[in-house]
């Protein structure tokens, strides 16, 4: 998914290009989020130096800038929220590409922002994990975090952490995704050597899991892949 810029197509078959000439902070695209209920007509871009909030019927692109009116630096992922904001991931380490071992920092510094629809940045949000594999906003605005740390939760301040019970062959949990009415959040896990994937189901009202594994008709496989349509299931 690495463009030069990024194509919109209509359903009638037309196309529109948005590069750096119509504002986007960098042609290196990393990630893509429509905002909910636009049917892609609103669309949040994240680039290697930047993110952008593009209407596609308007033609308008409208850039995210620090306070002081600068680029916030490489989005790694970015999730586009029902008010029409976003939640920008950053990666301090894998963002940047560093040519001399001299100048790696001395550790990564994984946080998130939250972004205004008019485009205003946030404060960052420190996560205590390496990657942010994936993450979904529910449809009481909770955002769920599926890392390599585990499963977070968030209302715009600050991170929760969901303990979860995980193998104990350490795969971390590779795709979040939650009902429209926030009932139940499911969390996939890849498999490990002689284990199949397996899903997680969690009713954050109750606080209750429960595990389904191909014993429940799930099919065994290594890897859980997920629809891109935004509150589909796996």
């Amino acid at each position: 998914h690495f463009l030069s810029g990024v194509m919109f197509a209509g359903r009638d078959g037309a196309t529109r290009h948005f590069g750096t000439a119509d504002g986007l902070p960098d042609p290196l695209v990393l990630d893509l989020s429509s905002v909910p209920g636009t049917r892609g007509a609103r669309t949040w871009v994240a680039t290697n130096d930047g993110a952008a909030l593009v209407d596609v019927d308007a033609g308008v692109l409208t850039t995210v800038t620090s306070d002081d009116g600068s680029s916030p630096g490489a989005v790694d992922r970015i999730l586009a929220l029902p008010d029409g904001g976003a939640i920008l991931v950053f990666d301090d380490f894998d963002s940047k590409w560093f040519l001399d071992p001299d100048d790696w920092p001395e550790r990564e510094v994984l946080h998130l922002r939250w972004v205004s629809p008019a485009g205003e940045v946030g404060l960052p949000v420190d996560v205590p994990a390496d990657d942010v594999l994936d993450l979904v906003a529910d449809g009481e605005g909770v955002v769920w975090l599926a890392t390599d740390a585990g499963l977070f939760r968030s209302a715009g301040v600050g991170l929760v952490h969901v303990p979860a019970p995980l193998p104990e062959f350490g795969a971390p949990l590779r795709h979040v995704a939650t009902d429209p009415a926030g009932d139940r959040v499911w969390a996939a896990l890849d498999g490990g050597e002689d284990e199949p994937a397996y899903l997680l189901v969690h009713d954050p009202r109750r606080g209750s899991w429960e595990t389904l594994t191909a014993a429940d008709g799930l099919p065994s496989a290594i890897r859980i892949c997920k629809e891109m349509e935004q509150y589909d299931i796996f």
